[in-house]
């Protein structure tokens, strides 16, 4: 049974890390192709390219991962195996019906929270009495909900006023040329950083995996390389297929920017995440991070542009994802109790 759970583990990470990527590309290309700082087409082979540079830095920075998500010091293999099993069941089909809502949300909150109730559930039937639960776990859940998002919004929102100022007798086709500009790096930004947070956990998924069915003596790093190709070449493939329901709401539906807003959006986003990526071993929702900057820049305009029904859809998806997330994630594990040893 331990080496069908390890099978079904390794499979579910391939498919979500296809998933995540697929979900959170819009968060790249979205403002770049609205305002045609780049095409359709290259955008999202940018955002391909990109995430698997990402993914490449990822493994390199690996050793100063925070380990302590991950369910790898329970005793019996079986449960440890269920909960990463049940947490990626949750957050993959979490991700598709938030992608047909059309509802940049986050996938970090997601696997956290479906982690989170998956090991208390795992604790009620009996399977351990020691539950990878501490201060870091919900500091994991805290930063991508709260803490990014609010951030991005400030920055960008403060950022708009000397822009405009400063640019104001600037003719407009240069602005647009500058903010395009803007765009692209902020872009690179993105991708890049998506990589790098979400690389490192399926690189991470992939060598705990075997390691708990006992197949391998722990994390080897003779396992890294092979790791790397298949988490990038699916990252990339995920990347490719747009998921432009998404991509509609932040360019469009949720509220409507200029370019020089759309570039200042998308250069704090980018900046926030790829600085994240390189310093920080907590990881950043980019779904969240991006929403929050572009919503910043569309609010601090004296037009009306903003779609307040959507703003509102959108919050309330950041709140239930966590919360949804973990019942979901615990209930797949009490319905799967009998198969890991309850």
């Amino acid at each position: 049974m331990t080496a069908v759970l390890v099978v079904l583990a390794l499979i579910l990470t391939m498919g979500y890390a296809l998933v995540n990527s697929f979900h959170d590309v819009p968060n790249a290309t979205a403002i770049p192709v609205r305002h045609r700082a780049l095409t359709p087409r290259a955008a999202l082979i940018l955002a391909a390219l990109l995430n698997m540079l990402g993914v490449v830095a990822a493994a390199i920075m690996l050793p100063l991962a925070d380990l302590d998500l991950f369910v790898t010091d329970l005793i019996d293999p079986a449960p440890a195996l269920g909960v990463i099993i049940c947490a990626l069941l949750t957050t993959i089909g979490w991700d598709l019906l938030t992608w047909w809502w059309g509802l940049p949300s986050s996938s970090t909150s997601a696997f956290t929270g479906a982690v989170l109730g998956a090991s208390v559930a795992v604790g009620w039937v009996g399977l351990t009495a020691e539950l990878p639960l501490d201060m870091s776990t919900f500091w994991h859940l805290a930063v991508p909900v709260l803490v990014a998002p609010v951030v991005a919004f400030v920055i960008a929102w403060v950022l708009v006023i000397p822009a405009v100022r400063g640019l104001r007798h600037v003719e407009a086709n240069q602005v647009r040329l500058l903010a395009r500009v803007g765009m692209v790096v902020g872009s690179t930004g993105t991708n890049v950083g998506h990589g790098l947070f979400h690389g490192q956990r399926v690189l991470l998924l992939l060598l705990t995996i075997p390691a708990l069915g006992g197949f391998t003596s722990g994390a080897s790093d003779s396992a890294l390389p092979a790791a790397v190709v298949v988490t990038a070449l699916a990252f990339a493939i995920g990347s490719l297929f747009g998921a432009w329901r998404i991509a509609r709401t932040i360019s469009t539906r949720m509220v409507g920017t200029d370019a020089l807003r759309g570039g200042i959006a998308q250069v704090v986003s980018g900046l926030l995440l790829f600085a994240g990526g390189i310093t920080s071993g907590v990881t950043l929702s980019t779904s969240q991070t991006t929403t929050a900057a572009v919503l910043g820049t569309g609010i601090n305009q004296k037009y009306r542009a903003t779609n307040h029904r959507i703003v509102g859809q959108i919050l309330v998806c950041w709140v239930l994802t966590p919360v949804v997330s973990a019942v979901v994630g615990g209930t797949l594990v009490l319905a799967i109790s009998p198969l890991l040893g309850a």
